[in-house]
């Protein structure tokens, strides 16, 4: 599981950020209290909280309808591996437009449906802050009074987006309570499939048609399968990239040559360039300034290429405190519960003694039939598992709106504090804790956090 930075989207999940650090910071809980959170309350579906963060949580009819914007914008995930920047969307549509259709009435009218479509996404597009977080269109509203927040591009775009979210709100609404938009969606999408297929084939003599047709019928397979998850669809960037090529070299008109075609060359070679810096500087949306440009090179890897380093060694500069605990994991060759985290790799008979619960769908499901936090373990312990590993950014991928993976996730930390059926091996956090001899810095996981971390690794006893 990718490390990713805990992050909650808007103030209406608040409550769940004050709940778990206060399960954090609390020292008075104890895992045979009732749990804080009504298990009931809980929809716990791991196909939807891993795979529809991709796709977005709208009606299903409008999550068909933005994916091409959303997949170029990030809207409903956002991380480097998912960027693959704006021309495609910006590019392609309106050289289609003016290939596809001679008048220039009509290119005219659907060039400026293209633009209204633009404009009818920002509706479910996001504004940054200052802080790096992002606040739906649609929670404006409660937003707006905090525009020092914002960065500037966000106050910028604040009345922009409020007039969109007032715009399209009330038809979204009406749309959603009145019409079986569900039942609507695939037919739709169907048709445009075969409007658009139509239209390449009335275009018979495009030299490239069938690379057209192939483009399509990827397209729809992509569109209708894929749950808006990137990677699947990586065929259709370098179809685009023909498609949009082949354009040009067929329509040999000035306007295309000279305006058009050049145009596309200078911005796929600055966007090549800006991707290529992104990467090799290694510059994360959520770093500090104190961080950015320090991750292009790792030391740490490097010394263990060259033999500098031991395995263990750099094992720990990158987990601190794990090595020893690995090799204790490997000696014994018993059954692991893991929740998250990268350590798969490093722990021999991986495929076979590794049990994976990302979204703690099983656990959950443990916690109510066993109803307790000792008994749950107690179980584990009875079905042969000894070790737990905990990825400690668990609810960071939590995109769902009733927030069900942080309650699970809160449910685990109250779990583990102080269960006496559990030993903490290691873990890289660092906390601070009282003592009678004062205040120090230890590795723990609850506690006044210091570090966040990223893992923690217990044993059953």
């Amino acid at each position: 599981m990718k490390k990713m930075n805990l992050r909650f989207c808007c103030s209406s999940h608040m409550k769940y950020v004050i709940l778990l650090l206060a399960i954090i910071l609390s020292s008075d809980l104890y895992s045979q209290i009732t749990p804080s959170i009504e298990l009931d309350s809980i929809n716990s579906n791991s196909s939807r909280e891993e795979i529809q963060r991709y796709f977005g949580f709208e009606n299903v009819l409008f999550k068909y309808t933005t994916q091409p914007y959303d997949l170029t914008m990030n809207v409903n995930e956002s991380a480097n591996f998912l960027d693959i920047g704006p021309l495609y969307l910006m590019i392609l549509p309106l050289l289609l437009v003016f290939v596809a259709i001679k008048r220039r009435k009509f290119q005219m009218i659907a060039s400026l449906g293209l633009v209204l479509y633009m404009i009818s996404c920002l509706f479910f597009s996001k504004i940054v802050t200052s802080e790096n977080q992002f606040i739906a269109s649609d929670q404006l509203e409660s937003e707006i009074q905090n525009q020092e927040n914002f960065s500037t591009t966000g106050k910028i775009l604040i009345p922009i987006y409020k007039e969109m979210a007032n715009i399209f709100r009330p038809v979204y609404n009406f749309l959603d309570g009145h019409i079986q938009l569900d039942q609507l969606t695939y037919p739709l999408v169907f048709i445009g499939f075969f409007i658009s297929l139509f239209l390449s084939v009335r275009i018979a003599k495009l030299s490239f048609k069938k690379l057209v047709i192939i483009y399509l019928s990827f397209g729809l397979l992509f569109f209708l399968l894929s749950a808006g998850i990137l990677w699947y669809g990586f065929l259709l960037i370098p179809l685009s990239l023909l498609i949009i090529n082949r354009t040009y070299q067929k329509f040999q008109t000035p306007l295309l040559n000279n305006v058009f075609y050049k145009s596309t060359l200078f911005l796929f070679a600055l966007c090549i360039l800006g991707f290529f810096i992104l990467r090799l500087s290694n510059i994360q949306p959520n770093d500090s300034v104190q961080s950015k440009g320090k991750l292009l090179f790792y030391s740490n890897i490097f010394a263990y290429s060259v033999g500098h380093k031991s395995e263990s060694e750099s094992l720990d500069l990158v987990f601190p405190g794990i090595s020893s605990t690995l090799d204790q994991i490997n000696s014994d060759q018993d059954l692991i519960y893991k929740i998250g985290t990268s350590l798969t790799i490093h722990i021999d008979k991986n495929n076979e003694r590794i049990f994976t619960d990302n979204q703690l769908s099983m656990f959950y499901s443990l916690f109510q039939t066993y109803g307790s936090a000792q008994e749950v373990f107690k179980a584990l312990k009875a079905y042969g598992f000894t070790y737990f590993i905990v990825d400690l950014h668990t609810s960071s991928i939590d995109r769902t709106p009733d927030k069900s993976l942080t309650k699970k996730f809160v449910l685990l930390l109250e779990s583990l504090y102080n269960n006496p059926n559990l030993t903490l091996l290691s873990t890289d956090r660092r906390v601070q804790v009282t003592t009678n001899q004062g205040t120090k810095s230890i590795n723990a996981v609850f506690g006044e956090i210091e570090s966040y971390g990223n893992y923690a690794v217990y044993r059953l006893d």
